[in-house]
């Protein structure tokens, strides 16, 4: 066997020792921002957004140009109610990548609650384009269609909504509310019904159907719809208001 030199022997653990250098100078370059960023999200995850959001910042100043990080930073902003900022950072985070659903579905609800929905209605569009089945964004169009006036619009968007989860009663009720709103009661009716099946403790469905049982007189099991609602809800207002309104008419009757 051929003896190897002494400068060969010296170059192997030399080159090693190179490698694990240029490894802990990636980790330590790498790990503060990612540090961050996950902390961020844990403190997002924890509804702590005003934290999250210091994190964000801090990990941003390793890498302004993160379209990720600029759209978890607008996201903490639009939770924390300052949605003209939220819009200024998912814009940006846009300009780096503006193929992302996410970000056109965070800059639509924003604009929601900003009252522009003509607006967030062509945010949401841009977002489903991209994630057709994505149900933030179309519950998002849902209501703002509602809020204009659109409730055959509004109605689809809870419609695919069921029909991607069946099992969503938020859907089901709001669907119900835009049926109700155009006094198509015996529809409105199905919906709560499909709603009270996936959640039977809804008081909110319980007492919407009692006032569509009411608008078509049929006020007997209207009150039984206002007696489950107290029954969840004792101190609902509303209902226990509703069932006396209902039962003085029926003792006159």
């Amino acid at each position: 066997m051929r003896k190897r030199s002494g400068l060969y022997l010296y170059l192997i653990p030399a080159v090693v020792l190179f490698g694990v250098f240029l490894f802990f100078l990636f980790i330590h370059n790498s790990k503060p921002r990612a540090n961050w960023t996950v902390k961020g999200i844990k403190y997002s995850l924890d509804g702590n957004y005003a934290k999250a959001l210091e994190c964000y910042d801090n990990a941003l100043k390793e890498n302004k140009n993160d379209h990720q990080l600029l759209l978890l930073k607008a996201m903490a902003l639009r939770h924390l109610g300052r949605y003209e900022e939220c819009i200024a950072y998912t814009d940006k985070s846009l300009k780096i990548e503006p193929n992302n659903h996410n970000a056109f579905y965070c800059k639509g609800s924003c604009l929601v609650n900003l009252k522009r929905y003509e607006e967030a209605i062509d945010y949401f569009d841009k977002a489903l384009a991209i994630k057709p089945s994505h149900i933030k964004t179309l519950d998002g169009k849902g209501i703002a269609c509602y809020r204009t006036g659109k409730y055959d619009e509004a109605r689809e968007c809870f419609d695919k909504i069921i029909k991607i989860k069946p099992d969503n009663y938020r859907a089901g009720f709001k669907a119900a509310v835009v049926s109700a709103k155009r006094k198509k009661y015996d529809m409105a009716l199905a919906y709560l019904d499909n709603c009270l099946k996936c959640k039977p403790d809804y008081e909110h469905a319980w007492f919407l159907k009692g006032l569509v049982l009411e608008a078509t007189k049929d006020y007997d099991r209207a009150v039984e719809c206002y007696d489950m609602v107290l029954k969840i809800n004792p101190d609902n207002t509303r209902a226990s208001d509703a069932k006396a309104r209902l039962t003085v008419n029926i003792s006159r009757n």
